[in-house]
């Protein structure tokens, strides 16, 4: 869980009893002030639990259960905003938006990929989604004074724009996939 105070806890809980938290515990390394972190994402490395945090110091960084920092991802040039995952060819993959206007694809080393260039203001928020064995990202931006972006986009891996979609007047705070009958479905909050 990501706090005001710039401290990353994994809360563990080994019991659930009428509905309150037994034995809760909080485990992590505490980050420098400066480094708030503002989004989080979880996953699965082999088995073990990953944990990726998108931080105001411009960086993402993946970590492990007991806290370590096993990578940086570093590239942004303002705070990262959000992040997601998603395992391609089994390669795990993050995905970072930032107050930068980019979104980047990242390996696992803290290796950049892809940047994915073309909103005008801040990507608020990442989703992804696989189509066919086509792995998509969505991105949402915000609209701040002075700009006309208030758009989400979908892109492929290699930092391509495929769609931008439109109809937002307000910034795009966030975007979430799903799939109903077969068709993937997009949902922008603005």
């Amino acid at each position: 869980v990501g706090d005001d105070e710039g401290h990353v806890r994994r809360r563990q809980h080994r019991r659930v009893a009428r509905e309150r938290l037994r034995d809760v515990r909080a485990v992590g390394q505490p980050a420098r002030r400066d480094a708030l972190v503002g989004s989080l994402a979880i996953y699965n490395h082999g088995n073990q639990i990953r944990i990726v945090t998108g931080s105001h110091d411009r960086t993402a960084r993946i970590w492990d259960e007991k806290g370590s920092c096993l990578a940086t991802l570093a590239g942004h040039s303002d705070c990262v905003s959000s992040v997601a995952t998603y395992e391609q060819g089994g390669q795990i993959r993050i995905v970072t938006g930032s107050q930068d206007k980019r979104a980047r694809i990242w390996d696992e080393k803290g290796r950049c990929l892809a940047t994915l260039v073309g909103h005008n203001s801040y990507v608020c928020s990442v989703a992804i989604y696989n189509q066919g064995g086509q792995i998509r990202i969505v991105t949402g931006s915000s609209d701040v004074i002075g700009s006309s972006d208030a758009t989400a986009r979908i892109w492929d891996e290699k930092g391509s724009c495929l769609v931008t979609l439109t109809g937002h007047s307000d910034g795009v705070y966030s975007v979430a996939t799903y799939e109903k009958g077969g068709q993937i479905r997009i949902v922008t909050g603005s």
